[in-house]
């Protein structure tokens, strides 16, 4: 997942140099919703103690496929700041401002990485405008990565779909808008082996990932499918003697 220190992030108060600060806890944010109707702030107040939601609170928690997606995002992200604080523990002291300041950028971090991978998103139709189905932009795209990962020596990271049609006005990114019934147009980053030619693994992956919405999904229609090879893989095998003593 790609990090960036540069985006504005609402409700902070602006640096000397007119950068925002991340949220204070005490900052009005809208509340993310979770297409079963819980609120993420729930679902981390269960993640933090269990034992304070009732009985049937409980066994949806457990049950909800999106809730139990959310607490894996929430267990993921927790070895991601476990991690980040280890890498600092070997850095330079701080200064009590420093390191507030610090620990702020991580929870922002965090926070950012939580709500765009649980989100629901977008809606996408399948079929016509006649029908009355949908299916999440999240799980879509999840299903897309899974297609082209099931080539060799490629791997998928971010995944965006959203109308082909250029005069289609995109609906917003977040809660559950829906997007109208349409062409679509996928854009897939991707790493790959170096074994691969980017012509033609973009070719490969396109037919993988439109079978995947034909057959996988079912009603969506895609009318491009743009793939970016961002970086190559290391495939060079280990050297087993390496790291030995004499």
């Amino acid at each position: 997942m790609a990090l960036s220190s540069e985006d504005p992030t609402p409700g902070g108060t602006p640096h000397d140099d007119g950068r925002p600060h991340p949220p204070r806890p005490g900052d009005t944010e809208p509340e993310e919703t979770l297409p079963c109707g819980r609120s993420l702030p729930h679902v981390w107040e269960y993640a933090d103690d269990p034992t304070a939601a009732g009985p049937e609170d409980t066994a949806h928690l457990r049950d909800c496929p999106h809730c139990r997606e959310a607490l894996a995002g929430l267990r993921a992200l927790d070895d991601y700041v476990r991690r980040a604080e280890g890498d600092e523990a070997d850095g330079a002291e701080r200064t009590l401002p420093e390191a507030t300041r610090h620990t702020e950028g991580i929870t922002a971090r965090v926070m950012d990485l939580v709500r765009a991978e649980t989100r629901p998103g977008r809606a996408l139709a399948l079929g016509g405008a006649a029908d009355d189905a949908w299916i999440a932009e999240a799980a879509a795209a999840k299903v897309f990565r899974a297609a082209a990962e099931t080539l060799p020596g490629v791997q998928a990271g971010s995944c965006r779909i959203a109308p082909a049609d250029p005069g289609t006005a995109p609906a917003p990114a977040t809660r559950w808008h829906r997007v109208p019934p349409g062409p679509l147009r996928v854009a897939l980053d991707v790493v790959v082996s170096p074994r691969w030619t980017a012509h033609d693994v973009s070719a490969a992956i396109r037919e993988r990932v439109t079978a995947a919405a034909h057959d996988t999904i079912g009603g969506l229609t895609l009318a491009a499918v743009d793939v970016h090879v961002l970086d190559l893989l290391d495939d060079t095998p280990p050297d087993p003697g390496r790291g030995r003593r004499p």
